[in-house]
């Protein structure tokens, strides 16, 4: 006999084996400077652009003009929605 506590861990623990996390990629100091002045130049020239974020099991991605960037925390926002910079693996201005 199986509980169903036992038959979701075990389907769980199946999908992690066929699909296993991501590790998160290093940037170099070019690839970060990149990302820096798109999201700058987004904000200050409210250009629409796409940063590819980190995600330890998809392809996540933000399009959008960037409305706001705090710096403290290291999060910008688009379309309402708060990402953090740290999570960003690439990025470039859309139509460009």
């Amino acid at each position: 006999m199986m509980l169903p506590e036992h038959k979701e861990r075990i389907i769980s623990l199946g999908k992690l084996i066929l699909n296993p996390p991501r590790t998160r990629p290093i940037l170099d100091e070019q690839e970060s400077d990149e990302i820096m002045r798109v999201l700058m130049e987004s904000l200050g020239l409210r250009i629409l652009a796409e940063f590819k974020m980190f995600h330890e099991f998809e392809d996540c991605s933000a399009i959008g003009v960037v409305e706001r960037v705090d710096p403290y925390s290291r999060r910008f926002i688009i379309d309402g929605e708060w990402f953090k910079v740290n999570d960003i693996i690439g990025a470039s201005i859309v139509g460009a």
